[in-house]
């Protein structure tokens, strides 16, 4: 669960990114006064730098911030994602500083349209393994269309990683529960169990993890849930 919200945060994070499709900043040979490409950098980073990013500013120690700042007057589109891949992962220790991040990226898809940002899922899904999927279940880009443009689903699905006590608490019982169904499977081995019985305590488990989960992360699992009813419905 860890390693997926860790991935997810990546992609929300760099998608806005990579979703650019002009150069990070002009090239310097369209510029003939030096000055001038001067003024533009400098607007670059104090664009970076404004209210509305203050917040993943915030984020960033000190060096990151030279290294970002470094990366973007380079315009050096690859270090600059690079960069930010690295400061996502650092993000993931700090839960403020993750909600910020994922504050922050939400942002950028929140003030485009549905079919812009399902255009540039549909873009990134192309070619990829996911394709057929997506082809076959277009709903399901709907979905993480909506998922990216919701104001709750996702900070509230990463609240998850924030409480690491009730996390801890969570997959503590699960591996409880797996030791008891280990001994339980070790035990019919022996006996030779009906199919039936084998059957009806799969499901048991099955939908007693289920019932954990909505137990201890009801909140944080309810906005995506209604983003899910309100897709596919």
């Amino acid at each position: 669960m860890l390693r997926l919200k860790k991935a997810l945060l990546i992609f929300v994070f760099l998608c806005p990114i990579w979703a650019q499709e002009e150069p990070l900043d002009p090239d310097p040979t369209e510029i003939t006064n030096t000055q001038a490409y001067d003024d533009v950098l400098e607007g670059r980073l104090k664009d970076f730098s404004s209210e509305s990013q203050k917040e993943v500013m915030d984020v960033l120690t000190p060096a990151q911030k030279q290294k970002l700042m470094d990366a973007i007057s380079s315009g050096n589109q690859a270090k600059v994602e690079s960069l930010m891949k690295e400061i996502t992962l650092s993000a993931t220790k700090n839960p403020e500083g993750m909600q910020k991040l994922i504050k922050y990226s939400l942002e950028q898809f929140r003030s485009k349209s549905f079919a812009q940002v399902r255009a540039e899922l549909q873009s990134k899904v192309d070619g990829t393994l996911f394709e057929p999927v997506v082809n076959a279940a277009p709903k399901l880009l709907d979905f993480f269309t909506n998922l990216l443009r919701d104001p709750l689903a996702l900070p509230e699905f990463f609240k998850i990683a924030a409480n690491r006590t009730k996390l801890l608490i969570f997959l503590g019982i699960n591996i409880l529960l797996f030791i008891i169904k280990w001994l339980i499977k070790k035990k019919e081995k022996k006996k030779k169990a009906p199919f039936g019985e084998r059957l009806s305590r799969f499901f048991f488990f099955f939908g007693l993890r289920l019932v954990l989960i909505g137990v201890f992360f009801h909140n944080e699992l309810w906005p995506m849930v209604i983003v899910a009813k309100r897709t596919f419905s």
